[in-house]
């Protein structure tokens, strides 16, 4: 894979560990019933949404990304 894409689906998987990691501690140490129940859900979703965008990227194919988004080629205009 792409030296780039590596660091991004790393950086991804550090994030959404990251945010689970605040979820789980909140879980722990919140008080109240309503509070455990909000502030894990927000940052778990955002961990889980992060691990899923690192999958994204991870499971893309290499030469569409690289086509896509790492071409620095203009698009070729349809001839008239």
């Amino acid at each position: 894979m792409h030296p780039v894409l590596d660091a991004i689906v790393a950086i991804l998987l550090i994030l959404g560990a990251a945010f689970a990691l605040v979820g789980s501690y909140g879980l722990a140490k919140l008080g109240d019933f309503a509070k455990r129940l909000h502030g894990p859900t927000k940052a778990t979703t955002l961990g889980v949404g992060s691990v899923l965008a690192a999958s994204a990227v991870f499971f893309t194919p290499i030469a569409r990304i690289e086509r896509d988004i790492c071409s620095v080629r203009p698009p070729r205009r349809p001839r008239s």
